[in-house]
């Protein structure tokens, strides 16, 4: 007894002591502890563990991040196992752990002007919960409708974002779950007006993230009846005019069906195709074609009128169809065209449903073609774009889709081409004026101006689509909306007519058979014709461009749209350019269609030659517009430097921007219509003026034209030969003009900054979609707006090399024929070209001999006749001096010869006596004058020698001159025949020009030949093709023959020229040698 008492008193003691104080780590491990099963611990009671999770929650709030690191396994582990039950305490568990796991992943509340940012422990704790399958499938079937609220609005909410931070592994992980998919399905059962309404929402927003770009869920959520139950929720929620909860299932609807080809087929397949143009309100057609009943019909036409009437602003949004059966006007007001609503919004999504399901190019969207086209979803469309009080964004959309429904569907095509439409007219009706009040006050401010839209008759489909992109919206409709989204309505509408005619002759020479009427015979000349699709489309082009009355401001796009929609008519049709080019215009102006070769009978024949046609009208337009793009630069720059009116009074006034978009569109009409088509190239041709227009702005040197001068030097790329045409310049007249005005160097920099302009480079497939898609507001700059239409770009991206080729081009081939050509062809121009130029470089070495040869016999003969001339005189000198001197010499000896004479034979006198004594001196007197006789002879003798040698120099100096003459005669003679060789030299230039030239028409020709026989045979082809080869050899040889005689004839004439003392450059000195090197 003592003993208990002493045991519960120190029990007492221990517990009334002071406590210990509990940290959070320790009291996290022991909440954890009670969830977790361990073999050497009993697990807690379903009571304590509740107890345990609802606290955990309650740390998780304060404490995330260590709420995560200490109790997250234990929170899964109870997850997988605690939440089993659909009711009672394990249902309640279930709730806890979802909403303490929300707790860990949710982020705090981001600031006015910070944007929210994830904190760092939420990703690690994502990647502990999907480490491993077993949570999220744990997580799934917790969304069951026997579940209470609260727990499948949390389990919603913590896979929303699961999904947005680990989409790849939530859909990893619900791939293998057992009735994943159709556990979230289940949430879109309910009912509206329920607390389960909240449920399906959450439901609604989840699917498009769990889907997003995986086809195996797609394929699950559309097995698990996705489909149906998304389209029962539009239909539930009013259809289009439903709110954000229709956006939501018709995102959830375009994320089953967008690159699921699978999908695509199955929502064919489960009739869910007839359901979209309801949707709409647009009532279905009758079984069969055939309504059971009038009343039927009635009902039929009254649902047709008020989905052609109905409202589409958000404050109407419930009224279904409202508008009584006769309405014959709508009320619509002045801001629901500019900014559109939830209703639109709505709208254009199951649009781009329909759009998904014909974004293929097999046999599935041949299929939904078809499928769309009987549910009467494709006439919805035709009815919205062109007969509606739509939107004018949801028109260009509409017109999008029908591009898309229209490629190659003849049957679709065929239904535009025989529909009639009434179209709406909107008009601009003004409010009633209010009173002043009766005190005086000021009266409200007025009302905007209400526009009211009225039936107009019946009239082709196709006319109206023309129509539409050419004068675009009505200008009461027009004044309500963004220029940009009127810009794209035309650009959707122009994208819809060329996939109407792009694989449709029939329907192509349709509407140009309706542009003129035929020859008449007089008889009913004053009957009125209607106005049709072709005679619409005819005005914009022939007609000069000019302000339309009435209209606020130039409209430049008229006349571009018209151009570019008469680019679809005729682009790759040589049977649509011929009867285009029938059609002609008289003296009065109004077209008339002239059969080719037709032969008028009486005064029609006088009017006949008045007669142009309209490719001749085309370039007349363009000269116009020319000139008066000129005088809207000037005047631009006398606004800007303030000479002239300000720049406001000019925006009546079309810009330079405007007349050179219209250019523009002139030149890219001539372009295609000329491309490939020689009989429109001698049409434009028989004119010599329209050369002339043409080549003279490409030749301008001046800036702020790049596009039309580039346009202009394509222009030229695109025209072929015109031989064979009377009265036409071919293209051998042609060829040397472009040459000469433009250059290739200059044509090919044209070319260059045509391709890197950003007018063209930002033109895609889209282009058109691209701009009726781009958001409202103003268009400023010079390059907004539309240029060119994606076909034209893409014609001359494909064409580019063949276009910047055309002008290096020989006249008697073409482009393509250059582009065209094999590698031995192309080897052997390349050889012919380079043996031109060793011929013209050696013809201008010649030339330049045969000027070195004349200059230095110019100044030989010079110097030969000044030394003829100095020896003729010096000859004269020295023959006269001789002459004299030797005279001299022959007197004096004469003299010497009769003195010795008379003294030798002269009788002797008697001696005297007293000379008897001088007989001593006589021997000295004898010698004397024996000794002065031999002086005389030797005089005599030197005498002689000296006129002898005289007489040598005087044959001497005869010789020299001798030899001075002859070297002069052969100077001359060299002269003469140095003449004779450069003539020679010009002529073999001139053949081997012309041998080159011959080379190549025959390999072009041996190309050609080759080509076409290789089409019969392939064992011709060869045997055809190695005989063009030899013959390209055989001339190739006979060219490096004539080279080389050619070389050796230059040698020889150098050397007859060195030989005869003339001298040689050093250039042609190296050439010498390099020959005797290759010798």
């Amino acid at each position: 007894m003592l003993h208990g008492a002493e045991w519960l008193g120190k029990k007492y003691a221990s517990l009334a002591g002071p406590g210990k104080q509990q940290t959070l780590e320790t009291t996290l491990i022991t909440l954890a502890s009670r969830l977790t099963d361990t073999p050497s611990t009993e697990l807690a009671p379903i009571q304590d563990r509740k107890a345990a999770v609802l606290a955990l929650k309650g740390l998780a709030r304060d404490h995330p991040r260590e709420v995560g690191d200490k109790a997250l396994p234990a929170l899964l582990e109870s997850l997988q196992r605690d939440t089993k039950a659909e009711r009672g305490v394990e249902d309640e568990m279930a709730r806890a752990i979802v909403e303490c796991l929300l707790a860990l992943l949710e982020s705090p509340a981001s600031q006015p002007n910070k944007p929210a940012s994830l904190p760092p422990h939420v990703l690690p704790h994502v990647d502990a919960i999907l480490a491993r399958p077993g949570p999220l499938h744990s997580i799934l079937p917790l969304l069951s409708p026997a579940r209470s609220f609260y727990t499948r609005f949390a389990s919603l909410q913590l896979l929303a974002t699961l999904t947005r931070l680990r989409t790849a592994s939530v859909q990893e992980h619900l791939l293998t779950s057992p009735g994943g998919c159709g556990a979230v399905l289940a949430c879109l059962a309910e009912g509206s007006g329920s607390s389960a309404e909240i449920v399906r929402n959450e439901a609604l927003l989840l699917i498009p993230r769990l889907v997003e770009s995986n086809a195996d869920i797609q394929k699950l959520f559309a097995f698990e009846g996705a489909f149906e139950k998304l389209i029962d929720v539009v239909a539930q929620e009013g259809r289009i005019e439903g709110g954000l909860i229709v956006q939501d299932a018709l995102e959830g609807l375009e994320s089953l069906l967008r690159w699921n080809v699978s999908n695509q087929n199955y929502f064919r397949e489960t009739l869910s195709v007839p359901l979209l143009a309801p949707l709409l309100y647009y009532p279905p057609p009758p079984p069969n074609g055939a309504f059971p009943s009038r009343q039927a019909e009635q009902e039929h036409a009254r649902q047709l009128e008020a989905f052609a009437f109905q409202s589409w602003e958000d404050a109407d949004f419930g009224a279904e169809e409202q508008l009584p059966e006769a309405a014959a006007a709508a009320a619509v007001s002045a801001n629901g065209q500019g900014a559109e609503g939830q209703k639109a919004r709505n709208a254009r999504l199951v649009i781009g449903i329909a759009r998904l399901l014909v974004e293929g190019q097999g046999d599935g969207r041949r299929a939904n073609q078809n499928a769309l086209l009987a549910s009467g979803f494709t006439r919805a469309l035709l009815e919205l774009a062109l007969a509606s009080t739509a939107p004018v964004g949801l028109k260009a959309q509409a017109f999008n889709v029908l591009s898309s429904l229209l490629n190659s569907s003849r049957s679709t095509q065929d239904l535009l081409s025989s529909l009639l439409i009434c179209p709406l007219l909107g008009i601009e009706a003004q409010p009633e004026e209010i009173p002043a009040g009766p005190d005086g006050a000021a009266p409200p401010p007025p009302k905007a101006p209400l526009l009211t839209f009225t039936r107009l008759p019946a009239r082709p489909a196709i006319l109206c689509l023309i129509d539409a992109a050419v004068s675009g919206l009505a200008p009461a409709v027009a004044r309500t909306a963004a220029p940009s989204a009127c810009l794209g309505y035309r650009a959707a509408a122009l994208s819809c007519f060329d996939a109407f005619v792009a694989d449709n002759l029939d329907a192509r020479l349709g509407i140009i058979s309706t542009m003129a009427p035929p020859p008449s015979d007089g008889s009913n000349d004053e009957e009125d014709v209607g106005t049709s699709a072709g005679s619409l489309l005819l005005q914009g082009l022939a007609q000069l461009p000019a302000p339309q009355p009435g209209a606020n401001r130039f409209d430049a796009y008229r006349h571009l749209f018209s151009a570019l929609l008469f680019c679809s008519l005729v682009r790759g049709s040589e049977t649509a350019k011929s009867m285009a080019r029938e059609i002609r215009f008289g003296p009065d102006g109004k077209p008339v269609y002239r059969k080719q070769g037709s032969k008028p009978n009486g005064a029609a024949e006088e009017e006949e030659d008045e007669e142009v046609s309209l490719i001749h009208v085309l370039i007349g337009n363009l000269t116009m517009a020319q000139r008066e793009m000129g005088e809207a630069v000037r005047r631009e720059r006398n606004a800007t430097a303030g000479a002239g009116a300000p720049a406001a009074d000019l925006g009546a006034e079309p810009s330079s921007t405007d007349w050179t978009r219209i250019i523009v569109g002139y030149l890219s009409l001539l372009a295609v219509w000329l491309w490939d088509s020689k009989p429109s190239v001698s049409d434009l041709l028989s004119e010599s003026s329209n050369l002339q227009t043409l080549v003279q702005p490409a030749a301008q040197s001046g800036g702020g034209v790049d596009v039309l001068i580039a346009g202009l030097s394509y222009e030229w790329g695109a025209v072929p030969g015109t031989e064979g045409a009377e009265n036409s310049i071919d293209r051998g007249t042609m060829h040397p003009i472009l040459n000469t005005r433009i250059g290739p160097d200059q044509f090919a920099a044209r070319m260059a900054r045509l391709r890197d302009d950003v007018r063209i480079k930002d033109v895609g497939p889209d282009v058109l979609e691209t701009i009726s898609s781009r958001g409202g507001g103003p268009i400023e700059t010079s390059e907004d707006g539309l240029w060119f239409d994606w076909p034209f770009v893409e014609w001359l991206k494909n064409n580019f090399v063949l276009i910047q080729k055309s002008i290096t081009i020989e006249p008697t081939s073409s482009s393509a024929d250059a582009a065209a050509a094999t590698a031995e062809l192309l080897d052997a121009q390349r050889q012919a070209e380079h043996l031109r130029d060793t011929a013209t470089r050696q013809a201008r070495e010649v030339e330049l001999l045969e000027g070195k040869l004349q200059e230095l016999t110019r100044v030989s003969e010079e110097e030969v006749r000044v030394c003829i001339s100095k020896s003729s005189v010096l000859h004269s000198f020295q023959r006269a001096s001789l002459t004299s001197q030797l005279a001299k010499i022959q007197e004096t000896l004469d003299l010497r010869e009769r003195e010795l004479a008379e003294s030798r034979y002269a009788p002797k006198p008697a001696a005297a006596p007293a000379e008897v004594s001088s007989n001593d001196a006589l021997p000295q007197a004898s010698a004397e004058a024996e000794a002065a006789a031999e002086k005389a002879k030797a005089d005599a003798a030197a005498a002689e020698e000296r006129a002898k040698a005289a007489e040598g120099r005087l044959i001497d100096l005869q010789k020299s001159k001798e030899e001075s003459d002859k070297k002069l005669s052969d100077a001359l003679s060299l002269v003469e025949k140095a003449r004779a060789d450069a003539e020679s030299a010009k002529a073999e230039t001139r053949k081997v020009k012309k041998d080159a030239e011959d080379a190549v028409k025959a390999a072009s020709t041996a190309n050609t030949s080759a080509a076409t026989t290789a089409k019969d045979g392939e064992g011709e082809g060869e045997g055809e093709g190695e005989k063009s080869k030899e013959e390209l050899e055989k001339e190739l040889e006979d060219l490096l023959i004539l080279l080389d005689e050619l070389t050796q004839k230059r040698v020889r004439d150098k050397n007859k020229m060195r030989e005869k003392g003339i001298e040689v450059s050093e250039d042609e000195a190296d050439d010498e040698d390099d020959e005797g090197d290759d010798e």
